[in-house]
């Protein structure tokens, strides 16, 4: 569970981030899937509903205080607030209520522990949203090998036609003490870490330590369903199980109409 929610609710709105467990079963709609999160830090539960290839809050959301008091209660509709959203302290006694118009703060008011209006004070402004990771870049640095991106075709960033095929090219250079060898791969998954190869074998080549260059080739249909096709390069040291520092490449995906598939 992302803290989006928690932003709408700076300020005079003391969230419920204590782990409990749901005193109350939340309803989803039709297509929504039940989701919650209970760790030391948080006790929340939502709805999820997969919307253009990405998954989506839609549906009541709530969050409890440690006993299991009720902190905040909320609605989504397809990933925006609406609606009212009421928030409550620990103590049980009503916080604010804010009113939400496809996502944005339109009313709202609010009270302190004693009962008293103190809607004159406005709530801190929300953060702005998280900037998009860049079109490439790399995972954080393992000790003893590293990755880097040398060229790639087509460029990162290139918008791709969905149902098209397109040949990737990719100049690399590396270092590696870690071992005598490694293996290179082209990894292509979409925006929900599925594979792009549909079942297809993907390109790999070995390399030898101390360090060097390569250049791999593969030629892939875009899928028609993705909006954003991720391009995973990682150098796997020999016998090692887990790797980090892999390059990374981003491309977003123009659709085709259903007339043109």
């Amino acid at each position: 569970m992302n803290t989006s929610m928690r932003a709408f609710f700076v300020g005079y709105f003391a969230i419920a981030t204590v782990a409990v467990q749901a005193q109350e079963q939340i309803t989803c709609p039709d297509g929504a899937t039940l989701n919650g999160e209970t760790t030391p830090e948080v006790g929340e539960s939502w709805c999820e509903l997969p919307l253009n290839g990405t998954v989506v809050m839609h549906g009541p959301y709530r969050s409890w205080w440690p006993d299991g008091t009720l902190g905040t209660s909320g609605q989504y509709d397809r990933g925006k607030a609406v609606g009212k959203w009421s928030g409550w302290f620990p103590s049980g006694k009503l916080q604010g209520e804010q009113w939400f118009e496809d996502d944005k703060l339109v009313r709202a008011r609010y009270w302190n522990e004693e009962g008293q209006s103190v809607t004159n004070l406005q709530p801190a402004t929300p953060p702005p949203p998280a900037e998009p990771p860049p079109w490439t870049f790399n995972a954080p640095r393992a000790e003893g090998y590293s990755i880097d991106l040398a060229s790639v075709s087509p460029e990162p960033g290139t918008l791709l036609r969905a149902g098209s095929r397109v040949k990737f090219t990719v100049n690399l250079t590396y270092s590696l003490s870690l071992a005598r060898s490694g293996t290179v791969v082209l990894v292509f998954q979409d925006a929900q870490n599925r594979s792009a190869k549909a079942g297809e074998p993907q390109v790999s080549k070995t390399v030898q330590g101390p360090r060097g260059s390569l250049t791999l080739e593969d030629t892939l249909v875009i899928p028609q369903e993705a909006d954003e096709l991720t391009l995973f390069i990682p150098l796997v040291p020999e016998g090692i199980a887990r790797t980090s520092g892999e390059v990374i490449i981003r491309y977003p995906i123009a659709r085709q109409p259903p007339g043109e598939r």
